[in-house]
């Protein structure tokens, strides 16, 4: 398995190859967007989690990725059009957050794990004033999530403020939680088509 980890990522306007996203303004968008950005959407949007309120069960995994790792920040992300939505979430205020300077944004890429560390004097993606400086982020670690339909809706992540190592035992577990979160998240959209069908 490849996993992207580097300590800087040049910023790149987004990439539209979808017709139906041509109206949107890109004047402040400085990450790019996934190929197949309206498929991404829909698939998504079938899940109906964007905008819900808080659950145990995914409260739970991001407690549990935060205390494993030890890291003051551990992030659910629904990445939507234009914000991301923090379905559950420890370290951080608020339910959502711009997409257009959201680490998100890059991790949903591609299907790779995302790992970034800070250098003590070279120039990074997490120096960015515009990407993580406001939260003062030395480290980052994001695994998308991966749908049956093989499209990527969001990120189960994790960032710290101090510097750290990040090994392979580490990777295996933060993907193990990600499934974790990917099954219940499938078995929630199979219970309410279920329901669907029953009142139809």
């Amino acid at each position: 398995m490849n996993v992207q980890i580097t300590s800087e990522w040049p910023l790149k306007p987004f990439i539209f190859e979808d017709t139906q996203l041509k109206d949107m303004d890109t004047n402040d968008i400085t990450t790019p967007v996934p190929s197949k950005e309206a498929a991404r959407l829909a698939e998504l949007y079938r899940y109906e989690i964007l905008n819900t309120s808080a659950e145990p069960v995914f409260d739970q995994i991001v407690e549990t990725a935060a205390k494993v790792f030890n890291v003051p920040i551990a992030l659910l992300s629904m990445v939507d059009l234009t914000e991301i939505f923090f379905k559950a979430k420890v370290g951080l205020e608020g339910n959502t957050f711009p997409r257009s300077t959201s680490l998100c944004t890059i991790a949903i890429s591609n299907a790779e794990p995302m790992i970034l560390h800070k250098g003590e004097t070279e120039h990074c993606l997490l120096s960015n004033p515009m990407i993580a400086a406001e939260f003062g982020l030395k480290f980052y670690a994001s695994i998308p999530l991966v749908t049956p339909n093989d499209l990527i809706i969001g990120t189960l992540s994790i960032a710290d403020t101090k510097q750290r190592t990040f090994g392979a035992q580490e990777l295996d577990i933060l993907q193990d939680l990600a499934k974790v979160v990917m099954h219940t998240l499938n078995l929630r959209l199979d219970l309410s088509m279920e329901n669907d069908v029953r009142v139809a």
